[in-house]
């Protein structure tokens, strides 16, 4: 409840300085006519108390909030960021090549090699078998669903993980992390993510260190601006994940 009177309150501020704005940019506007002021101000609250409306008639807080959300773009004052949400779990591995395609990262680091960079992918057909490194594979495997949760499209996401390497401690069959090896940041990159759509990828190491990452920060390419701007990440499960070594 005090989710939605706060709502309500940020929401008449917006729609008062709204007001004030028209007013304070009222001179100039009046040196091509009182018609054209009138008409953009009555234009713009109409569709911003239309928007409000729409709230109103929900007392989903949710609701409310994607209200505010779509009176800020209307006049182009959006608050925040845009935002992904980051859903990461355990899986398996998909045993056949699925219909959307197959992205994954292979945690793995060598010593005095080179690294990989983003995310690799299968070129099977749909339906085709995969076959993975049974023999090597750590523990655990995970998913990362990545969903666009805004009203329009994401293009060239970046997103960076930040990953260390650890020199693994094997006692009584448990491994925990010794000294750090190695460190780095790793790009993912992703072409798009359409509106209210998910992009998923796969996380797994066959290497001989314990990993740990997490996710550090991310950007995409403005269509307004044609450069990378902030993308807010809002993790819904796991804050950070780890890789064990097969033993």
């Amino acid at each position: 409840m005090f989710d939605l009177v706060l709502l309500v309150v940020i929401g008449v501020s917006q729609l008062a300085l709204t007001i004030l704005g028209f007013v304070a940019s009222a001179e100039p506007v009046r040196k091509l006519g009182k018609s054209i002021f009138v008409a953009v101000g009555l234009s713009g609250l109409i569709g911003c108390g239309a928007t409000v409306w729409s709230g109103i008639r929900s007392t989903n807080v949710q609701h409310w909030q994607q209200a505010f959300d779509k009176i800020e773009q209307r006049l182009g004052i959006s608050s925040r960021p845009p935002s992904i949400a980051v859903d990461c779990h355990e899986a398996t591995l998909p045993t056949a090549m699925p219909s959307n395609g197959l992205s994954f990262i292979d945690f793995r680091h060598v010593d005095g090699a080179a690294d990989s960079i983003g995310l690799d992918g299968s070129m099977s057909s749909p339906g085709q078998s995969l076959t993975w490194p049974q023999d090597l594979l750590g523990f655990p495997v995970m998913r990362c669903d990545l969903s666009n949760k805004e009203s329009h499209n994401l293009l060239s996401v970046l997103i960076n993980l930040h990953v260390k390497y650890y020199e693994p401690i094997v006692k009584d069959s448990q491994i925990s992390p010794g000294s750090v090896v190695y460190e780095r940041i790793l790009p993912i990159g992703i072409a798009k993510i359409d509106a209210g759509k998910s992009f998923s990828f796969y996380g797994y190491t066959s290497g001989k260190y314990l990993v740990y990452a997490t996710f550090s920060e991310a950007a995409f390419t403005s269509l307004d601006t044609n450069k990378q701007e902030p993308l807010r990440l809002v993790l819904t499960n796991w804050q950070a994940f780890s890789f064990s070594p097969k033993l």
